[in-house]
């Protein structure tokens, strides 16, 4: 017989290194077995959240608005909203047209944060010389609900970011005197913020109007799927241009916006709001130091850049020959 005393060692070590690079790249559920003491890493089991909080668009958020009649009692609007833009609004009832979209003028005014998604409800005069609320009892609020908002991942509700945001026509505004810059309104949750310096305070703003201070109020809720809700509660005066001279806020008394809308910001889970009054005093003192240094220079460089002496842009002309003829000799 022949001897396989020294080829089968040989096998052996062939078949191990051909085995051995598949046994280790298995995972480790693979090498987990019933009554192993075993786990797979935790984090590996966990999928990780988008880096982007988005909106999931397959999910149609709920917009109502609802108001009340003097002959009438309580009116209710709602329908079921695409996020869409306000060309393709839908006809509600009565004078009112809505549509529902992401954004807002939270990003419009460079106010957002990044780590943040701005959603808004929105609503035009179908008549734009009608009121919006016939026969309207203002001793009671308007009411809008945004309800069903469903997004990537997990997030933080934030009521001090709401806002409700007017916007008058340019004819209306001559009619009555006003000037072209009164052609905006904003009305804050927020008793400080003021959208990165983007409005005034006092002339187009009214800051915390939509807090617990003011004369409207915002709640938010989020239900056990994660469905996101905010409901907006303010009085019909608060539709009032702030720069109309007249006082009155009875309806019919004072100009009344084409169109308002009403949003919020939420936050990626955890993430933390931007400061603000930090944010504005940093610009100012960053502001202070270039103009008392003359440049906006920045340590290393030079602002703006030396150029050298026989630079010529591409496009500017030829330099004109001033110089004088030389002499010749005859």
């Amino acid at each position: 017989m022949p001897n396989l005393s020294r080829p089968l060692p040989i096998l052996i070590a062939l078949a191990t290194a051909f085995i051995a690079p598949g046994l280790l790249a298995q995972p480790d559920d693979a090498n987990t077995t019933a009554g192993s003491d075993s786990q797979p890493d935790a984090q590996d089991s966990q999928t990780p959240y988008p880096s982007i909080l988005l909106v999931e668009p397959e999910k149609h958020p709920t917009v109502s608005l609802s108001w009340h009649s003097r002959s009438r009692g309580l009116v209710r609007y709602a329908a079921e909203l695409p996020y869409n833009i306000d060309a393709l609004r839908v006809h509600l009832d009565d004078n009112v047209e809505a549509f529902a979209a992401v954004g807002g003028t939270r990003i419009s005014k460079a106010a957002g944060h990044p780590q943040g998604s701005v959603v808004k409800a929105g609503f035009y005069k179908n008549d734009p010389g009608a009121p919006w609320f016939s026969d309207i009892d203002t001793s009671m609020p308007i009411t809008i609900t945004v309800r069903g908002v469903r997004f990537n991942q997990p997030v933080d509700l934030h009521t001090d970011t709401a806002l409700l945001h007017a916007k008058y026509a340019p004819e209306d505004l001559e009619s009555c005197g006003l000037p072209g810059d009164a052609r905006e309104c904003f009305a804050t949750g927020s008793l400080t913020e003021n959208l990165n310096r983007r409005v005034r305070p006092g002339i187009d703003t009214t800051l915390g109007a939509l807090a617990s201070a003011g004369d409207g109020s915002v709640t938010a809720t989020q239900d056990s799927d994660g469905l996101v809700n905010y409901t907006f509660t303010f009085p019909y005066a608060m539709l009032r241009n702030l720069q109309d001279p007249w006082f009155s806020t009875l309806p019919g008394t004072f100009l009344e916006p084409y169109h308002f809308h009403v949003e919020f910001q939420v936050l990626k889970a955890g993430a933390e709001p931007l400061d603000w009054v930090q944010l504005n005093r940093n610009n100012d003192a960053l502001r202070e130091r270039l103009e008392r240094e003359g440049s906006f220079s920045v340590p290393g460089t030079v602002y703006p850049p030396e150029a050298p002496e026989d630079f010529q842009p591409k496009d500017a002309p030829p330099p004109e020959d001033n110089a004088e003829p030389e002499e010749t000799e005859t």
